[in-house]
């Protein structure tokens, strides 16, 4: 067997897709003619329906993914949408112990919406076109069978709608962003009333469990002195965060297989002729906590080298969804230290001395897509490792990767959060000797004293 050659089975069954107005899908056979169709993509569905994608273009690739990935998941890709959109109260209620409300909260106050705005309008060409021919293809099986007739357990309900560019956008952004995982800790984290106040507090910390497998293995190994490789994410075989299998094809600019999550773009996990990769879960820390001394007789300020700064913040408005059906506006206030938002942390929350603000090394992350780009496209190791130099956007995984010639190479170069040697040895003597930073030690969080500016991250 060949290492890196591309598989490619006799195809079950074939359609072609066009977009133009109203133009629709139609069979191979049996094609329609239309003299300037947008998008034009040929899927071939092979053994156990893996799609096999081929177009003229960038955006007529993404339509081709689109509307073959809405064949297989719409459910999956439209619950994401509404999540994004910060939307879920608004169609599911507050949630059992308002965990819908809180991911709302926290969605709209991180700005993910806006962030991923900002990124359609950056896109070189290619790539946007690549999202929105993703967007319409995506909507164009809607516009088919109706949310009436998707398959699958989302059928019929009102939250299954056409998307746009943004919302794909958004989606991924929100995966890059660790801080959405806070949610809970965010939309919670309320000033005290007085110093005996007692505030609701989350139960546990954020759990960033995740591991995977990955072997590659150079020409010193190998039997015919070419890359091999072996890709084992430990990813869910259910639910949102789930791998689609596919094979995306535009004649001789690109020709990829693998796989990326579900309204996800591109592959993520695969190989091309040239270079094959997986990724793992990075054993680093993405974010670290700061710990404030707030000013005394005033919990909205806060010490930074010995001058009163203060908290801003972000008013946002929640529709939520009530019992008898009707919608009620919810305005909650969300705060933040220039480094991050205020989190409220189980066995210390925001009190009348004390408040806890989060930094994310993935908070202004807005490359991943470019570098996704440049990595499936990359005709030798050397241009593989300089998607990751040029773009510096894997935002919490490894990087383990073969060539057809043999190299194999593996990397850690996802965001980071950097410490002087200073700061690392004030951190190490902390954690020994104050509560909240051996509290969060123990549960494999770092906080560090947000009153010393020889704190802040470093950029070497």
């Amino acid at each position: 067997m060949r290492a890196l050659q591309l598989f490619r089975p006799r195809p079950v069954w074939v359609i072609v897709g066009l977009f133009c107005g109203l133009a629709g899908m139609s069979n191979w056979s049996n094609s329609t003619s239309f003299s300037k169709p947008r998008y034009e993509a040929l899927i071939q569905r092979t053994t156990n329906g893996i799609p096999h994608i081929t177009a003229k273009d960038y955006g007529s690739l993404g339509f081709g993914e689109g509307y073959a990935q809405a064949q297989d998941h719409a459910c999956s890709v439209a619950d994401q949408v509404v999540k994004v959109r910060g939307e879920r109260a608004r169609f599911f209620g507050a949630g059992e112990n308002n965990r819908h409300l809180n991911s709302d909260v926290t969605m709209k106050a991180l700005g993910i919406y806006e962030q991923a705005k900002t990124m359609l309008a950056a896109l070189p060409p290619e790539q946007r076109a690549q999202i929105e021919g993703y967007t319409a293809g995506y909507n164009q099986y809607l516009r088919e069978v109706t949310a009436n007739g998707v398959g699958g357990w989302c059928r019929g309900k009102e939250w299954v709608f056409e998307v746009t560019a943004v919302d794909i956008l958004a989606y991924n952004q929100s995966v890059v962003v660790t801080s959405t995982q806070f949610a809970d800790q965010i939309a919670t984290a309320v000033p005290p009333k007085n110093e005996t106040a007692q505030l609701i507090t989350p139960t546990e910390f954020p759990v960033f469990e995740g591991a995977s497998n990955g072997w590659a293995i150079g020409s010193e190994r190998s039997a015919n002195g070419r890359g091999m490789l072996i890709a084992n994410p430990h990813y869910p075989w259910t639910g949102a965060n789930r791998f689609w299998e596919k094979h995306l094809v535009i004649p001789g600019k690109l020709d990829v297989y693998g796989v990326g999550l579900l309204g996800s773009p591109g592959v993520s996990i695969g190989f091309n002729k040239n270079v094959a990769w997986t990724h793992t879960v990075s054993a680093g820390k993405r974010q670290t906590l700061y710990s404030l001394d707030l000013v005394p007789g005033n919990p909205l300020k806060y010490l930074y080298d010995g001058k009163e700064r203060e908290l801003t913040s972000k008013v946002v408005t929640i529709s939520v969804r009530q019992a008898d059906g009707t919608q009620k506006q919810i305005e909650h206030r969300v705060f933040f230290s220039h480094y991050g938002p205020i989190v409220n942390l189980p066995g210390f929350g925001w009190s009348a001395k004390r408040a806890v603000a989060l930094r994310d090394a993935n908070a202004n992350n807005t490359e991943f897509f470019g570098q996704r780009v440049a990595m499936n496209t990359a005709r030798n190791m050397d241009e593989f490792k300089q998607a990751h130099a040029k773009y510096n956007a894997m935002p919490w995984i490894n990087t383990i990767a073969t060539s057809a010639d043999g190299r194999a190479w593996y990397t850690d170069s996802s965001a980071t959060p950097n410490l002087s040697k200073e700061a690392i040895a004030e951190l190490m003597k902390r954690k020994d000797s104050d509560m909240v930073t051996k509290t969060a030690w123990d549960r494999g969080f770092i906080v560090l004293d947000g009153s010393k500016s020889m704190n802040e991250w470093v950029n070497d």
